[in-house]
């Protein structure tokens, strides 16, 4: 697709309003965003400090205009979920993390969502930073289909300090993506040196989990820190399929087999595996760093973070039946055959931050850069048309994705109004990497040379491709990139006992049109203990990387359990433009 530019400004997206009447203790005055929480006179904690929101002032969690949940790490830990997603979505009602079975890449990467919207219409920060999008587009029958979110196990919550959820649509503040919100992962700064060890199981006796952690705070000169974290998991598989009753082995024809007292059948049927499926969690083991540090100096502040995870899983699909003609090779596969799915998931961040004033106002120039790559390799599986000959793995190609963010952000006093303004710069990079020769073919499309056995016969009426997911072709196989820039700014100030903020941004998009998003909020004390807050806004999202020109076939099961190959063209393909079908 050709990139255009657009001479229209578009506005984006549906109003939102929302209405809240919060019963809060006696307001308490936030001067600082570096407290955990405000106190009372008897020291008593009763409400959060949170950044997430407004690029003004921060705020206690009672007193910003829109709904914000704070998660401690104490909260999180005392959760005993080793997933961060998990344990985020048992404390936040309004998040969900959803598992997956049979789903593909989706088992391994589990799709999160906020307030019941898709997974690409919340956005993630790290220390108020923008996170990078996962490579993998949700292409399967599962929550999320057809959109790409972030990987959100990447991070282990023993590296969190706390998380802000800001339940609201705030695309005016934090530009595309945050249209059901904003989810702020705040990473540990300082603390004593820690060791977690813990083993669990589910009641069922299977999906042992191991897990240790290590991590500890470092003192460093100029009020600075340093803190280091490690953490491995190794979970195995949960399964709670049940038994097939299918008919396993052709010999066992309904004409000569006789149900009622099993004459005529094939042996073999008796001793057969019914428990043939696996549903449920898939094997994962994953290692993870973490360095966060911080310097004060006589100019100004440094912040640096860089994290690195690594997870290599096993799912499986759809049993594949020994009778079946069309996917199995009884020669190799007697009794069928169960395909696994090992992905190989590679998650890495850097970020640095530089805090200074500029005339008097609090200013930031911040860098990020993150890549997530998706990598599949088939195991216990086949390419039928090559019959006997057939490899039973092969690399099915892999996905890769980055982001390049550069922010300007400044804050102070105008005229009575608290103000706060920035510009923003992103690049993004999506490839496709192409899989084996093997992994995609069908053995008619190739000569002798290349076929595992010459003197093996191709089998035209065998399908092509390694089983359960065949692999990206090197017509799929792709490399581009896409810039972005964005101003914003936003005003807030109390009028008598009505606090009002306003924001709006201005984004422009390669490929995509420009686009302007506001946003308007008021909070109201009614009394100590009572108050009203309220929200009207406009989003946009841009269509994704993975939307614009993710393309292959896979194999794909109706409600019925039939299976076929489906085709997922690109957006800007002759094939999408022949249905008719919009450029995104």
């Amino acid at each position: 697709m050709q990139n255009y530019k657009s001479s229209r400004i578009r506005v984006y997206g549906a109003a939102v309003i929302s209405l809240v009447l919060a019963n809060f203790p006696p307001r308490l005055a936030a001067q600082t965003s570096q407290g955990l929480a405000a106190q009372t006179s008897d020291n008593e904690v009763v409400n959060e400090i949170v950044i997430l929101g407004s690029r003004t002032l921060s705020r206690s969690v009672l007193t910003t205009p829109a709904p914000i949940d704070f998660l401690s790490a104490e909260a999180l830990g005392d959760s005993a979920q080793a997933e961060a997603g998990r344990a985020i979505q048992s404390l936040a009602p309004s998040f969900n993390f959803p598992s997956t079975s049979i789903a593909d890449g989706t088992d391994a990467l589990k799709p999160a969502t906020l307030r019941g919207l898709g997974p690409d219409q919340t956005l993630v920060l790290v220390n108020g930073l923008r996170r990078h999008k996962s490579a993998l587009l949700h292409v399967n029958s599962s929550v999320g289909r057809g959109t790409a979110g972030t990987d959100m196990n990447a991070l282990p919550p023993s590296f969190f300090q706390s998380v802000e959820i800001l339940r609201d649509g705030a695309s005016a503040l934090y530009g595309s993506d945050a249209i059901a919100g904003v989810i702020n992962l705040r990473l540990r700064e300082r603390g004593d040196g820690e060791a977690i060890i813990s083993y669990g199981q589910t009641s069922a006796g299977d999906g042992e989990q191991y897990r240790l952690a290590l991590n500890k705070g470092f003192e460093l000169p100029n009020n600075g820190f340093l803190f280091a974290g490690y953490e491995y998991q190794d979970r195995e598989k949960t399964n709670s399929a049940g038994l097939s009753g299918t008919r396993h082995y052709a010999n066992s024809d309904p004409a000569s087999c006789n149900a009622n007292e099993n004459s005529g059948c094939d042996g073999r049927e008796f001793t057969a595996n019914r428990r043939n499926m696996i549903v449920g969690d898939p094997d994962s083991e994953q290692n993870a760093v973490l360095l966060n540090a911080g310097m004060d100096f006589s100019w100004g502040d440094i912040r640096a973070f860089v994290n690195w995870s690594q997870r290599d899983n096993q799912s499986t699909s759809f049993f594949r039946q020994p009778n079946d003609a069309n996917r199995n090779v009884p020669e190799i596969y007697p009794d069928g055959f169960l395909p696994q799915i090992n992905t190989d998931i590679e998650d890495v961040s850097a970020a640095l931050t530089t805090y200074f004033d500029l005339s008097s106002w609090d200013s930031s120039l911040s860098y990020v850069y993150g890549e997530n790559s998706f990598d599949f390799f088939i195991d216990n599986s086949l390419n039928a048309s090559f019959g006997a000959a057939s490899p039973t793995s092969a690399d099915s190609g892999g996905l890769v994705y980055d982001e390049h963010v550069l922010g300007f952000d400044t804050r102070g006093s105008m005229k009575g109004f608290d103000v706060a303004a920035g510009l923003e710069w992103k690049r993004e990079g999506y490839q496709i990497r192409a899989g084996d020769l093997l992994s995609y073919i069908h053995c008619r499309q190739v000569s002798d040379h290349q076929v595992p056995d010459p003197t093996s016969a191709c089998d035209n009426s065998k399908s092509g491709g390694i089983q359960v997911f065949p692999g990206f072709r090197p017509e799929n196989a792709l490399s581009r990139e896409r810039d972005s820039f964005a101003t914003f700014a936003e005003a807030s100030q109390m009028l008598g006992d009505v606090l009002i903020s306003g924001a709006v941004r201005f984004e422009d998009y390669d490929g995509f049109d420009e686009v302007l998003s506001g946003r308007l909020s008021g909070f109201y004390e009614l009394n100590s203990r009572h108050a009203w807050r309220g929200t009207l806004s406009n989003g946009f999202r841009a269509p994704s990387m993975h939307q614009l020109y993710f393309n292959n076939v896979s194999t794909q099961f109706d409600n019925a359990g039939m299976a076929s190959e489906t085709l997922t063209a690109r957006n800007d393909s002759a094939l999408a433009n022949a249905l008719g079908i919009p450029v995104l």
